[in-house]
């Protein structure tokens, strides 16, 4: 039905079936028939025939919006489908530990993909220094890690600001007060992230 949609749309802009059967290179017999099986699919009439001369009905007009709607996507789909052909496939392999790339990354892999629909992504994961040591042997285009990283041949991007919450039990005397300074951390067992082999943190 596409097909016809599109010939019916040529048909009413040209106003006149010789003028369109020209146009699309086809026999004007052949022109009608296939408005006619338009009709016939859609039950309904999509021209008042006036002697030579053609005019919409009121659904024809609702057809014609719908296959100039059809005929922008079609053009939409094959742009894409051009773009996807000629761009040169992009294999990303990211680094990072596991939270951040359930937590932090979706929305900026997202980002990319929409500018990129035929990129590849892989995903690995580990510990800061097992991450910084994929981008270092070129197992990994990019890592993202907790702690700034100063070693030759790498470079050390900020990208965004990160926070920490202190989880206490209830009743805790610290739970009292508005704020919590690190220096009321002093001197109390605590549970934190444990020191990795060189970070530097």
């Amino acid at each position: 039905m596409f097909e016809e949609l599109d010939v019916f749309a040529v048909v009413v802009e040209q106003s006149s079936l010789n003028k369109a059967s020209k146009l699309l290179n086809l026999s004007q017999p052949a022109l009608s028939r296939k408005i006619a099986k338009l009709e016939d699919e859609l039950g309904v009439q999509l021209f008042n025939r006036r002697g030579k001369r053609l005019e919409l009905t009121s659904i024809g007009q609702l057809a014609y919006t719908y296959a100039l709607e059809q005929r922008q996507n079609q053009l939409r789909f094959m742009q894409t489908l051009a773009h996807y052909r000629e761009e040169e496939q992009i294999t990303i392999t990211l680094g990072a530990s596991l939270t951040t790339l359930q937590t932090t990354l979706p929305p900026l892999v997202n980002a990319f993909m929409e500018r990129h629909p035929s990129a590849e992504i892989k995903l690995i994961t580990g510990k800061t220094h097992e991450i910084v040591s994929s981008v270092r042997d070129k197992r990994a285009d990019v890592g993202i890690v907790a702690s700034s990283i100063n070693q030759p041949g790498l470079n050390c991007i900020p990208l965004f600001d990160d926070h920490l919450e202190l989880v206490l039990p209830a009743g805790h005397p610290l739970s009292e007060l508005q704020e919590v300074g690190i220096e009321h951390l002093q001197g109390l067992p605590m549970i934190i992230f444990p020191r990795e082999r060189g970070t530097g943190s």
